[in-house]
């Protein structure tokens, strides 16, 4: 006897049922593909801290994302502080993105002259308002005339229809002490940051337009060969180059929505994390300074060995022996990979992305 059956006859109901599942599958693969790209997109534009003024020791919060069916929000946090870890300045950077079916309802995001009456409107009663006329939908608020203390200006900006943002930059008196003036600080750091995001956001410069590459630190990994004279791998991780303690994590694959329709891939593959301190980072520098300077490649060297002093002279014997064989303690972690493999242009992600894998 048989155990076999027949298959039952597939009815039309059936074959309507599993088309639409299939339908509802790509959408949502779709929708989630384009939710990540529009997240890298936005997160990229925000000011990393190696773009905030040096001589302050910034602390970062973020980036922060969050998103609907019809908006998305990058926002980002930097606490600075003086060599006594007094406050001495906040910055905040928001960008904001609606679809083109939400922003065309809305006047203030469709165009940047009704961004910046719609701003002026809004915060005039908050300062003295003045526009800043080589950027779109640039207005600048400055409400510290009554203040002793704490200087603040805030910029806003418009890039491309449902596509706006602001930076904040605070300074307090603290700044003094460190030799910058807080008006001056707050006023042109709030200018310059503003330029920045406007030209890291979807579309570029718009009269000159640089080739994409992908990216390299930041939200993407570190590469774990940086091609340096000394020839030195994983910098700034504790151990002797990439040290057995690293793990090893999944390929990861970055989206950047880089023109209108426009997206390009980049996978970053052999992934580690190795545990890192700033001890670590300062001494990895200074054996790269005693090759880069002065052409020094003996670790024996006069130069490598004051690195070494540096170390144990601030932090001990131990704990540099530690860190000479990638052991803790450690104040973070870095991900390095191979260099980044870059795909692109699509133009229509989902399909592009698929023709792609099959060639």
């Amino acid at each position: 006897m048989s155990l076999l059956k027949k298959a039952p006859k597939m009815t039309g109901k059936w074959i309507s049922l599993i088309i639409a599942f299939i339908c509802l599958v790509f959408f949502v693969s779709n929708a989630a593909l384009a939710s990540s790209i529009i997240e890298n997109s936005l997160n990229g534009a925000l000011p990393l801290e190696s773009d905030l003024s040096s001589g302050i020791n910034w602390e970062t919060d973020g980036p922060l994302y969050e998103s609907s069916e019809t908006y998305g929000r990058s926002e980002i946090m930097y606490r600075g502080y003086d060599g006594n870890n007094n406050v001495v300045s906040y910055i905040q950077g928001f960008i904001n993105f609606y679809p083109e079916t939400v922003s065309a309802n809305q006047e203030f995001m469709r165009d940047p002259d009704a961004n910046l009456e719609s701003n002026k409107k809004f915060w005039g009663s908050h300062g003295s308002l003045e526009e800043i006329q080589d950027l779109p939908g640039g207005l600048l608020l400055i409400s510290d005339e009554n203040t002793q203390w704490w200087s603040s200006c805030k910029a806003f900006f418009w890039r491309a229809p449902g596509l706006y943002g602001d930076i904040k930059v605070e300074g307090n008196g603290n700044l003094e002490k460190l030799g910058i003036d807080r008006r001056s600080y707050t006023r042109g750091e709030t200018i310059r940051l503003a330029h920045l995001i406007w030209e890291r956001l979807p579309g570029g410069k718009t009269e000159s337009k640089e080739p994409f590459t992908c990216p390299v630190g930041g939200e993407a990994p570190l590469r774990i060969d940086p091609n340096i004279p000394g020839h030195g791998l994983c910098r700034g991780a504790c151990g002797s180059d990439c040290p057995s303690s690293c793990v090893k994590l999944p390929d990861i694959i970055l989206y950047f929505l880089t023109g209108e329709n426009e997206y390009y891939s980049c996978t970053y593959e052999n992934v580690i994390s190795c545990g890192s301190h700033s001890g670590c980072r300062d001494h990895d520098e200074c054996y790269d300074r005693c090759v880069a300077e002065e052409g020094e490649t003996n670790l024996f060297g006069n130069c490598h060995l004051t690195c070494n002093t540096n170390c144990t002279d601030e932090y001990g014997y131990f704990t540099c022996y530690n860190w000479t064989v990638g052991w803790p303690p450690f104040d973070s972690n870095l991900t390095y990979s191979d260099s980044p493999v870059q795909a692109g242009p699509f133009t229509s992600p989902v399909q592009d992305f698929i023709e792609e894998d099959k060639t």
